[in-house]
């Protein structure tokens, strides 16, 4: 193994060491109290990469370490395991880049000409004005590759690509969709509300399973729990993948390509190998209505919705989903400064209304702040930002794909012992051997998974920035008018009249939107239940930072109050951020006071922003 680069102490490290012991008083805020500096290394993502190459060093698994993490694009044998002395030099490139910050530092791992490349590992190690270092933005490790809670994920996926071609419409009297039911209602998919959702899910702090029922079957699950009510209501594909979208004078309707139904890939081994060395493979193969005739449709089975998360643009959803909103005359939520006075909330906020004095609303109205110019660009940022953050998370924890377990399993499985066994005892993999007889995880996409880890997701983070956005932009309580559903065969949409069609609302729906697009990604096969869970968090994180930041940028009195995805509620303004568990009163998560404008928020307070945070669920 390579002797590591040493890294030349300066007066600013001297500095910030001497930053890093002082404590902020007790009575003050738990934010930006310049406790800590932006650094290389970053400590987290060192720790975590020197223990796998420490792993490595005491030949765990025997002398296969590699096949735990991530590795896709370098060599592998007859089984898909790639030698550990390949793998040390993949973890240990990484380990200096997160030293040195040079982008040179993983050029030395050679690919075959051409062969698919890793996709943008430098992302997650760039900063950002509008946003905390990445670094400081972390999620918990996943579940450990031997865990029952990865069995448990990986019996959801089977199920998923079982299931993938029969539509939404029909899960109810579906044989299999009912089987999957019954043997999911046992398996520990969910993270426990109750318990520290930031820490990783072992021991007591395990995750839990939940009875289920066809309106709760591959729904958003543990983030709703606290209101279960979020979860059940509506067809189980949002509003905002089915109403009409209107871009200026165009109208589009939102029919799609589709992938060839029972067109499974990755299922033949010497298939699957190729395509773990990275060979390239041609991602539209099996599109009608691109590259094979037929018409578009709506989006009626998971298929479709694979298909479409594997050709979307990462905040294409949540555009469409403001110019809905907008052009539809949803209202903008109390807060905004051109409509009524922020009011105050039980539990939350001030205890009187922060702008009873402002008129604004009298002779103006919002444009580029507090207006449909300004929730477009925002929408926009998010993304970016919550895809650096999870960037650096994905290049440091170096999860496993899904293939790759699948390979585990019914190639090797004594590397992972009774989770092995656990699943292939499932029904889920039972049904799945009928069918495709190698045991491999059927995949929706030609090519399989991206060339980047698993964990933390990219289009569940983006999800979770850009409709934290939506909501604190968007009376939350509005109701959907004229819901639509799609028909069985998605070749129109019919009016959505069933008896809860009235509880439908804003946030409900934008809630149904991030979670579908980013199960989406888990019915091609391409993530888990865990990436998702953790990167909606993540990516609620991203955009109260950035929220937060911006704050006093504004000239307009105004406030931002919303639900989060674990049922809370945000109250965001000048002042800081407040935010009040389910059933619990408020904290002061950030104050505002310790940063004016026009001063920006110094880089060292990030590590602080950051962890405050994670209180958020």
């Amino acid at each position: 193994m390579a002797k590591k680069k040493a890294r030349r102490t300066t007066s600013s490290d001297t500095a910030r060491r001497q930053n890093a012991k002082k404590k902020p008083a007790a009575a003050e805020p738990a934010t930006p109290t310049a406790t800590n500096d932006c650094e290389r290394p970053c400590q987290v993502s060192q720790q975590r990469l020197q223990a796998i190459l420490d792993n490595i060093d005491c030949e765990m698994l025997g002398k296969h370490v590699g096949a735990a993490f991530f590795h896709k694009g370098l060599q592998h044998d007859s089984d898909g395991l790639v030698a550990d002395v390949d793998f040390g030099k993949f973890v240990e490139s990484l380990a200096t880049l997160n030293q040195t910050g040079n982008p040179n530092d993983l050029v030395g791992i050679a690919f075959e000409p051409d062969n698919r490349k890793w996709v943008n590992p430098l992302s997650g190690w760039s900063v950002d004005t509008e946003l905390s270092d990445p670094c400081f933005h972390h999620i918990p490790a996943p579940p450990a590759l031997t865990s029952e809670e990865a069995a448990a994920e990986a019996i959801e996926l089977y199920w998923m690509a079982n299931l993938r071609d029969i539509p939404f419409a029909r899960w109810g009297s579906d044989e299999n969709a009912n089987k999957a039911i019954e043997e999911l209602s046992d398996q520990k998919l969910y993270i426990d509300p109750t318990k520290d959702v930031n820490a990783p899910p072992t021991g007591t702090n395990g995750y839990v399973s939940r009875t289920l029922d066809v309106a709760t079957l591959f729904r958003g699950g543990d983030l709703f729990a606290p209101d279960p009510l979020r979860e059940r209501v509506g067809p189980y594909l949002s509003q905002f993948l089915t109403q009409e979208i209107p871009y200026g004078t165009l109208r589009v309707d939102q029919r799609v390509v589709y992938g060839q139904p029972y067109r499974d890939y990755m299922v033949d081994v010497d298939e699957w190998r190729a395509i773990q060395n990275g060979e390239p493979r041609t991602p539209n193969d099996n599109v009608i209505g691109d590259t094979l005739p037929g018409t578009l449709r709506y989006i009626s089975t998971m298929r479709d919705l694979a298909t479409y998360v594997h050709f979307d643009q990462l905040y294409q959803a949540y555009l469409n989903a403001a110019l809905i909103l907008l052009q539809n005359s949803y209202p903008f939520g109390e807060g905004n400064p051109y409509g009524q006075a922020c009011p105050a909330y039980p539990g939350i906020g001030s205890s009187q209304p922060r702008s009873s004095d402002q008129k604004l609303g009298q002779n103006q109205e919002g444009f580029g702040t507090f207006g449909g110019a300004h929730v477009l660009s925002l929408v926009t940022e998010a993304a970016t930002r919550a895809l650096k953050a999870v960037w650096r998370q994905k290049w440091t924890h170096l999860r496993l794909r899904p293939e790759v377990y699948g390979g585990l399993v019914s190639r090797v499985p004594n590397l992972i012992g009774a989770a092995a066994d656990t699943v292939t005892a499932s029904a889920a993999y039972r049904a799945n051997q009928k069918r495709h007889p190698t045991g491999l995880l059927p995949m929706a996409f030609p090519e399989g998974s991206p060339m980047h880890p698993a964990y933390g997701a990219g289009h569940a983070t983006v999800a979770g920035a850009c409709v934290t956005i939506l909501k604190a932009f968007f009376k939350e309580s509005e109701q959907i008018r004229s819901p639509k559903i799609s028909s069985a065969c998605g070749q129109h949409l019919e009016d959505y009249d069933a008896a809860d069609a009235g509880y439908l609302t804003v946030g409900m729906e934008l809630d149904k939107l991030a979670a579908n697009i980013s199960i989406g990604r888990n019915m091609a096969g391409v993530h888990w239940r865990s990436d998702y869970t953790q990167s909606i968090l993540l990516g609620q994180r991203v955009a109260v930072d950035m929220l937060y930041r911006q704050s006093r940028d504004y000239v307009e009195d105004f406030c931002f109050h919303f639900t989060t995805y674990g049922g809370g509620e945000v109250h965001l303004d000048k002042d800081g951020v407040d935010y009040a568990p389910p059933g619990a009163m408020k904290q002061t998560v950030l104050s505002g006071a310790s940063h004016g404008h026009p001063d920006r928020i110094a880089r060292d307070q990030d590590k602080d922003i950051a962890d405050a945070l994670l209180a958020i669920v």
